[in-house]
């Protein structure tokens, strides 16, 4: 009896034993992997550059715009991540409501699956750009890979019956070498944002944009996947009728950017 119990305690120790090695193991591993992440990744230089242009004998370059220079009382409203049946007509009746003109970075996938909403958006005078054909972020696509999904977004834009495109987004405002070159071959300028128009605390946002609004601002907010809310919606209603009863003009990218033109001459 005294030895039965004695092999009992045996095999406790040994399995306690194993599972404070295996508990050690498994914290080093994630120490590790913490460490990892904490310590910028240092690309070799070979790495996340464009493709040669050696055979290029026309233009490359890709101008990039947060905001214009304008004497005028011109705001351009962007939304990014539709068509999406159940916010889009939204934020175009808000728009049409106000005689508003916006720009849509649209999201290559949703424009082939909806392609009466992009039809909706050029009839009604709006411009259509390029974002990506699933939101996927541009920097970790290779090259190819890239070229081709922005060309499909393109091509799903043209289909729509919209004309084609001359501007592009990155999701998350991330532009490298590589995504550059596309954007170049592609003959698209980059727009990003001055002002933010999160579907978060929309209210608050509302109210620190019109407080800081400005001629030739670019306001970032959303047509498509998770961020548009109802509160959304409604706050850039009220946005659009407060800056317009202070006299702004609500207009596409390419047309702010005309006007800017106008004002450096």
């Amino acid at each position: 009896m005294h030895a039965k119990l004695t092999g009992m305690v045996g095999a406790g120790h040994r399995t306690i034993r194993r599972l404070l090695i295996a508990l050690a193991v498994a914290l080093t591993l994630a120490v590790g992997v913490g460490i990892g992440y904490l310590i910028p990744h240092k690309l070799s230089p070979s790495e996340r550059v464009a493709p040669r242009s050696e055979d290029v004998t026309t233009s490359l370059q890709v101008n990039t715009v947060f905001r214009v220079a304008t004497s005028e009382k011109l705001v351009a409203l962007t939304f990014d991540d539709g068509p999406d049946p159940r916010w889009t007509p939204t934020v175009l009746d808000i728009l049409a409501k106000h005689d508003a003109k916006a720009t849509f970075f649209v999201i290559g996938e949703a424009a082939k699956k909806h392609p009466e909403l992009i039809a909706r958006e050029a009839a009604e005078g709006h411009e259509i750009g390029i974002h990506e054909w699933q939101h996927v972020d541009y920097l970790n696509q290779e090259f190819s890979d890239l070229s081709k999904r922005l060309r499909d977004t393109r091509e799903a834009i043209i289909a729509a019956g919209a004309p084609e495109p001359t501007l592009g987004r990155p999701p998350y405002g991330r532009l490298d070498s590589p995504s550059l070159r596309v954007y170049a071959d592609l003959g698209l300028d980059a727009v990003l944002w001055s002002h933010h128009f999160p579907g978060a605390h929309a209210a608050d946002v509302r109210a620190r944009n019109e407080a800081s609004a400005s001629p030739g601002m670019i306001v970032l907010a959303h047509d498509g996947r998770r961020d548009p809310t109802d509160a959304l919606m409604s706050e850039i209603d009220a946005f659009i009728t407060s800056l317009k009863a202070k006299g702004y003009r609500f207009v596409t990218i390419s047309e702010l950017r005309q006007h800017a033109a106008k004002t450096a001459n």
